[in-house]
């Protein structure tokens, strides 16, 4: 089917709106700085949780330095805030993924139902949605509190829409399997999926 014939499209938004999956990445380590020997104990703990949120990274970075439950909390929500407030400065400002905001005006011109799925806490996937203007484009965002097949599923409920009238526009594995679990369509964005940089320029109308 043509990109533009969907009644509804869902779109992750690291990597796949924004070039910010490296600013995440980075803030992790950002994070290690002022810690002894930070950087490499936060790689080794990457490394061992592949792909896993920031709560299971940071209990383990934080387990590995402080074994008294009090002063642990302390440091694990002091590490999360860091982080919240680092990433969410860092991708306000960051590039657009080429063509994301023209292919975003082009559905809303044409009153399609937009959203957003991502396996970021929602509170903090608002506030960098709102802090680059482009709450605007969509109906609603949903975050990491429930997976994104189950966003997807509630997101067909709210808007009643058939799941082959449903597209969901992503840059990683997540995404893809969540589409494909619901038969839903798929639009791959970037270099792991589609062997390309990210862009929607090939999408944009003149």
């Amino acid at each position: 089917m043509d990109f533009y014939s969907y009644d509804v499209y869902i779109f992750d938004f690291d990597g796949t709106l924004v070039l910010s999956n490296e600013i995440k990445e980075e803030a992790f380590y950002f994070c290690a700085n002022n810690f002894l020997d930070g950087r490499a104990i936060m790689k080794s703990i990457k490394e061992s949780f592949y792909n896993k949120d920031r709560y299971t990274i940071f209990t383990a970075f934080i387990k590995h330095y402080y074994q008294d439950k009090s002063v642990f909390e302390n440091e694990y929500k002091a590490i999360l805030t860091k982080y919240k407030k680092y990433t969410i400065n860092q991708i306000i400002n960051a590039e657009p993924v080429p063509g994301s905001i023209d292919v975003l005006k082009n559905l809303r011109v044409n009153n399609k139902k937009i959203f957003v799925n991502s396996a970021t806490p929602l509170d903090s996937l608002k506030q960098s949605v709102e802090g680059r203007g482009l709450d605007i484009y969509f109906d609603r965002c949903f975050g990491m509190e429930s997976n994104k097949s189950k966003n997807i599923l509630e997101i067909a409920r709210i808007t009643s829409a058939n799941l082959n009238s449903i597209i969901m526009i992503g840059d990683g594995l997540d995404d893809k399997e969540a589409a494909d679990h619901l038969s839903v369509s798929f639009f791959p964005v970037g270099k792991l999926l589609s062997g390309r940089p990210p862009s929607f320029l090939n999408l944009v109308k003149s």
